[in-house]
């Protein structure tokens, strides 16, 4: 579409089939659809004030309509290569991580009513993490990890996974099943110190000594009316939302497919302090909750925030480059790739107004004002 820089003329303009004048001294000349010129900034005069338009930008456009020059935005395209469809990539792995081909997804819910707080018992008994003799290791994904980034491919390792839980030994097993081999996941071990009694190690983030406030992990074998204990032994912060009555995140499938309840905040007796393990020359501090699961033999996720995974991204954006409502106001187009390859969207949002006769265009700034 062809765009116009506007000029202000007290006297007639020359006649050309590339310019046209609007009645009132200001001339509108036709240009290539390329950004704004400062060397053509406006100044309007007459009942309208005196205004301006912005300095230099590659992004806002002017149209001539019912005499007078419109801003719009450009419309979007590409960053990156020629790829507008970040939605539709598969993730890609440091080539070093072993991932679970099973999809992950959670139901979208809302609780109706605000989750209550924990009453958070403070005690200054410090606790004393257990050591590896002290119960049975049923979860190791072990510690050992790349110090820098080597590579990617699709879907993590290309071997097969390793067996890095316990199997059970039969159907009176109440041996929990952990696993944490997923987007977002960081479970690197798990003991077993009492029938329902687990301390848990953190995986760091990649390529790091730190970071392990998050979790996120799947357990099965479930049993209903037990109440389970679980301890986080290698946490770093001094202080945490948990002592404020913050509670941990409770996702069970059963329960979204009998009830459609998804994540809720649960478990009881929760208490934040120090323990007498060290990490990287730092105190660590453990994290502990009770909690009961709400069916037998369920499968279950737990986790310090709501996960919002680069596959949930993707699934969102999808949704609304499909919806023919929404694609009318938003675009999708790729910034730039990440470190291990995966591309990396920008989503505009743009409010079109609708002036006579049903024609859009017209941009619209903060609070619905037209620009027009």
């Amino acid at each position: 579409m062809m765009g116009y820089r506007v000029h202000c003329s007290s006297s007639s303009y020359d006649e050309d089939e590339d310019k046209c004048e609007d009645g009132r001294g200001t001339v509108l000349e036709k240009v290539p659809e390329r950004g704004f010129d400062v060397d053509h900034c406006v100044r309007k005069r007459g009942d309208f004030g005196v205004w301006s338009l912005p300095p230099r930008t590659t992004q806002v456009l002017f149209e001539f309509r019912c005499g007078r020059a419109v801003p719009r935005l450009r419309e979007t395209r590409p960053l990156y290569g020629s790829s507008a469809h970040a939605s539709h990539v598969l993730s890609r792995w440091p080539r070093e991580c072993q991932v679970i081909p099973e999809e992950i997804r959670h139901i979208e819910w809302d609780p109706p009513l605000h989750e209550p707080v924990c009453v958070w018992t403070n005690t200054n008994k410090r606790l004393q993490a257990p050591e590896a003799e002290d119960g049975t290791v049923v979860y190791d994904a072990g510690a050992e990890k790349e110090q820098f980034f080597s590579g990617s491919c699709l879907g993590g390792r290309r071997a097969p996974l390793k067996d890095i839980a316990v199997s059970l030994t039969g159907p009176g097993d109440t041996t929990l099943l952990f696993e944490a081999r997923f987007e977002s996941g960081n479970l690197q071990r798990a003991l077993r110190v009492g029938e329902y009694d687990y301390d848990l190690t953190l995986r760091t983030d990649l390529y790091t000594e730190r970071h392990t406030q998050w979790f996120y992990f799947r357990v099965k074998n479930t049993r209903a009316g037990v109440l389970y204990r679980f301890t986080i032994s290698n946490l770093l912060k001094l202080s945490s939302l948990y002592r404020e009555g913050q509670r941990p995140l409770l996702y069970s499938e059963e329960k979204a497919r009998a009830r459609h309840v998804g994540w809720h905040r649960a478990g009881q007796e929760v208490t934040y302090r120090r323990n007498g393990r060290q990490h990287a020359g730092l105190p660590c501090y453990s994290l502990s909750w009770a909690l009961s699961f709400p069916y037998d033999r369920d499968t279950c996720y737990l986790a310090h925030c709501y996960p919002y995974t680069h596959s949930d991204l993707r699934a969102h954006l999808a949704q609304i480059e499909g919806d023919p409502e929404r694609s009318r106001f938003c675009k999708v187009r790729t910034l730039c790739r990440t470190l291990a390859g995966n591309l990396v969207p920008v989503l505009t949002v743009a409010g079109p107004a609708r002036v006579g006769g049903g024609e859009e265009g017209v941009a619209e700034g903060p609070g619905g004002r037209r620009w027009c």
